[in-house]
């Protein structure tokens, strides 16, 4: 940082402060780098459901998060790992009070930086399979009898020229893949869902906290959404993509896969999550696409001297009278808005209760026929 035009750096004494920080329909992440510790420390804040779909920020930490970089040396992380054990795998012998420059070392050290970049490769190379393989597997009209009935001659270890006697065609193309990493692709297929899942409710807390000054504004905006593929229909595309992704790999898996690992609970978990998450979406979409533009809610407006007749009158939102008798002034608001059904609210109240509905909260009188 410069102090002032023109002038040299600051010393050696200043530091850097680096930091991450993630929100979706859930939760928020917030944290920073520990440079003693290398390694991200932070907390998660819970996100909270105040009135139909309108989310906050809590301000009550649910609990903290530690992310520890996956390195060279340490490629699953250092979680768990005290420092004896750290410098087991750095194959140091130096004394523990001088971990800490080996650790930096490991970070910046260019194998770390190889290995980043292959995990990068893998990811990428995994999600190809996923699709390659759901096309394959889409292709065929292989049936549940078909897989159960090779699952059965896989498990009794029949030798492979002696069981293509026993196949039909898509039975043999798919015991050519018994070598596949099925555990490695069923828990990207998994994770593909849990970012699907993050992806709607990116989307939706966009949406929620979308306003527009005019009607075309709000139309133009549906539009662009759908030509970028982010629209409902897109989403029921993504959502019935994963589905068969996830299908056809747990067939794979259920075959050739003795891990272990009970792939009907977890794909019913993933799927609830899907439900959940796309639901918010589905909401936050339908009210955007209706949202009454800012224009439009200025006609609503009446000055206090117009309500002074109304005395008395409570915001039914807040339950708060609409105008101080004592100085006739409205309470935290410098106006009121009046429905063309004749309720009358605060600004601030009715607004927010406008931003995701377009009707009267006492008697459900439509606005958008008004509007037009």
């Amino acid at each position: 940082k410069q102090k002032d035009e023109g002038s040299a750096l600051e010393d050696s004494n200043a530091t850097r402060r680096l930091e991450i920080e993630y929100a979706d329909g859930e939760t928020v992440c917030k944290g920073f780098w520990s440079p003693t510790k290398f390694r991200f420390e932070g907390y998660v804040y819970q996100r909270m459901q105040i009135n139909d779909g309108i989310f906050l920020t809590s301000d009550a930490v649910t609990h903290v998060f530690t992310l520890y970089p996956c390195t060279a040396c340490f490629p699953m992380g250092r979680e768990g790992m005290d420092e004896a054990t750290c410098l087991a795998e750095l194959n140091r012998v130096v004394e523990l009070n001088t971990l800490a420059p080996f650790l930096e070392e490991d970070i910046l050290s260019i194998n770390t930086r190889a290995y980043a970049a292959h995990r990068h490769q893998t990811h990428n190379a995994l999600q190809e399979c996923l699709q390659n393989y759901n096309t394959l597997f889409q292709h065929t009209s292989i049936t549940g009898s078909d897989i159960i009935q090779l699952y059965q001659y896989y498990e009794d270890d029949i030798e492979s020229t002696a069981m293509h006697e026993f196949l039909n065609k898509n039975q043999r193309m798919l015991l050519t893949l018994r070598d596949v990493g099925w555990a490695k692709l069923f828990t990207e297929s998994h994770m593909l869902g849990e970012r699907l899942c993050a992806e709607f409710r990116r989307r939706a807390s966009i949406l929620d906290n979308l306003s527009f000054e005019t009607s075309e504004v709000r139309l133009q905006f549906i539009d662009t959404w759908k030509k970028a593929k982010m629209d409902l229909a897109a989403a029921h595309s993504e959502w019935d993509l994963w589905f068969a992704i996830i299908n056809a790999v747990a067939a794979g898996s259920f075959i050739f896969d003795s891990s272990g690992v009970e792939k009907s609970s977890v794909i019913s978990t993933i799927r609830l999550r899907l439900l959940v998450n796309f639901d918010c979406f589905e909401k936050a979409y339908q009210r955007a696409s209706v949202r009454l533009p800012k224009g439009d809610l200025v006609k609503y407006e009446i000055s206090c001297t117009k309500l002074q007749q109304e005395l008395g009158t409570t915001c039914i939102i807040c339950q708060s009278p609409l105008l101080d008798v004592d100085d006739m002034e409205v309470e935290s608001s410098s106006c009121v808005y009046k429905l063309p059904c004749s309720h009358c609210f605060h600004e601030q109240c009715v607004q927010r209760w406008l931003h995701d509905h377009s009707s009267c909260p006492v008697c459900r009188f439509d606005l958008t026929k008004d509007a037009k």
